[in-house]
């Protein structure tokens, strides 16, 4: 029996909202028995009802027999309703109603030479591809590659889906919202200002917050800086800052923790110019410079606004792959004029909430061509600082955003890609109650050790000098020996005879034996566990 079809066959895939994609797919000279067989067949394989209906295409070959791959044309059909389940069966984002592609069916076509695509083009990667199923929604696609043959009346059908998101782009003249939720922000609005009051009142009681806290700065700046992509823990940082020299310091990790503790260097030169100024760009542009000296990035013009356009995505990405694509660089000084005239409103009803937006709107901006995470993430405790509602700028939001990465990263995208700024705002608030009772908890837990080991250590030494070396074990939890004996306000002698004390009542732990010109390494294990959070010496 000839074909049922005089030509190659168009095979409408439907779902419940519809037809949402259209593949061209070739058969060749098959029996109408075998024609059915392969509609069977295909609607296995794409879990979805097939209608045939008659379409001119050219066929191709596939290995052994008849080839049903057309390597010319594919239509693409946008889905008639962005509410229906095909998002949720392809794990897509819902439909951005305010995105330059439209919502309701449309078409596209796409050749060997891809043609643009609204909003963007699809990759080249695909444009040789000879068959493939595309469901587009607005920054994102799903290719489908269905390859089938026959041999001996079986159809034989092999599908491969990939995922493309298309950069998410800024949210050019939508900055400050317009309009937030406050129903849904008003029940989190309490708590988390009421944890933040907590922690700041548990700051008061603490004397010497700098010195005592010290750690907890160091482990913040080495969260912030994970995020971006270090692997250096807190103790290693001490260890190399301390002059450490362990197989286990590779170069890798020396060179992040320079970046660590240049962070940690810009964070406390900021909070000694708020003692006379506020916050400025002038301010930023410094402490990026800070920032930035020595390490990756050193190179890309420190201190100065970009004057090129940069994107966000995996390492060695083009503009085209990447998941975000910040503001243009002509538009980098106006968007951050804008930025400070917000910084500086007294007129919003919560600041916290102001501080999400401000958060959220510096990594869109994105000023700067490297080292924006970490400043924007700087700049949270020092505008609490700066606003009152802590006494010093000793609260460290890090360890929730480096814990809850991947949606971090995904409502900032989206304040761009759907104006959901509420939802990022929740997400903000969520991360300021918890980060100010985990804080709170910590710094508890510090100064109980601080007055424990005080004790402690006046009893050992009976040496009028015995609060002065808590302090510096605080400061320094990690020291080498030199440094312990050169420690400012006790004198040498003085700091010979204690060192021992502190090493055979096991106060601190000793990393590196002194032999030789090689000076010994020691730790206070107990602070840098709880700084860590974990035991880790």
């Amino acid at each position: 029996m000839g074909s049922l079809f005089a030509g190659p066959v168009a095979l409408a895939f439907e779902g419940p909202a519809g037809i949402f994609a259209i593949a061209s797919i070739c058969l060749q000279s098959i029996s109408q028995r075998e024609a059915f067989a392969f509609q069977s067949a295909l609607t296995h394989a794409v879990g979805s009802n097939i209608d045939c209906s008659s379409e001119s295409a050219t066929g191709g070959q596939l290995g052994r027999g008849p080839s049903f791959v057309c390597p010319h044309t594919t239509k693409i059909i946008n889905s008639s309703s962005p509410d229906s389940n095909i998002a949720d069966r392809f794990a897509l984002p819902p439909v951005d109603q305010n995105a330059s592609a439209p919502a309701s069916a449309t078409e596209w076509s796409w050749s060997p030479e891809p043609t643009p695509m609204a909003p963007t083009t699809l990759p080249s990667r695909f444009s040789g591809m000879p068959s493939a199923k595309i469901i587009m929604r607005p920054q994102v696609y799903v290719v489908s590659h269905i390859s089938c043959k026959m041999r001996r009346n079986i159809i034989l059908c092999i599908r491969r889906d990939t995922k493309i998101m298309s950069p998410v782009y800024y949210h050019l003249d939508r900055f400050p919202p317009a309009t937030l939720d406050w129903e849904r922000l008003i029940p989190l609005i309490g708590p988390a200002n009421a944890g933040l009051a907590r922690y700041d009142g548990s700051l008061s009681a603490i004397p010497n917050a700098n010195v005592l806290l010290s750690p907890l700065t160091t482990q913040e700046a080495v969260l912030s800086s994970k995020i971006e992509g270090t692997v250096v823990t807190m103790g290693e940082v001490l260890e190399i800052e301390a002059g450490a020299d362990l197989p286990k310091l590779t170069q890798s990790k020396r060179d992040d923790a320079v970046e660590v503790l240049n962070y940690r260097s810009a964070l406390r030169a900021c909070t000694a110019a708020l003692q006379e100024r506020t916050i400025t760009q002038h301010m930023i542009r410094g402490a990026h410079e800070m920032l930035m000296q020595g390490v990756r990035g050193s190179d890309k013009s420190p201190g100065r606004y970009r004057d090129q356009q940069n994107w966000v995505g995996s390492p060695g990405c083009t503009i085209e792959q990447a998941n975000f694509v910040p503001v243009a660089p002509e538009l980098v000084q106006s968007s951050m004029d804008a930025w400070e005239t917000y910084l500086n409103r007294t007129d919003v009803p919560d600041v916290l909430i102001q501080l999400a937006i401000l958060h959220v709107e510096f990594e869109a901006i994105h000023p700067f061509e490297d080292g924006n995470g970490r400043l924007g993430r700087m700049l949270v405790p020092l505008y609490l600082y700066q606003r009152g509602l802590l006494k010093s700028p000793d609260f460290y939001v890090s360890g929730y955003l480096e814990a809850n990465r991947d949606q971090y990263l995904e409502r900032l995208r989206e304040v761009s890609r759907a104006d959901d700024w509420t939802g990022w705002c929740i997400f903000f608030l969520e991360g300021v109650r918890q980060q100010a009772a985990e804080n709170e908890s910590k710094a508890r837990r510090i100064l109980e050790l601080y007055e424990s080991v005080k004790n402690r250590v006046i009893e050992l030494t009976r040496s009028q000098h015995a609060i002065r070396v808590v302090d510096f074990m605080f400061q320094h939890p990690i020291f080498s020996g030199p440094d312990f004996l050169n420690q400012p306000g006790i004198p040498r002698p003085s700091a010979g005879r204690l060192l021992p004390i502190l090493r055979e009542n096991r106060i601190i732990q000793t990393i590196i034996e002194g032999r030789g010109r090689r000076p010994g390494v020691f730790a206070y294990r107990d602070l840098i566990n709880i700084a860590e959070g974990r035991v880790v010496f």
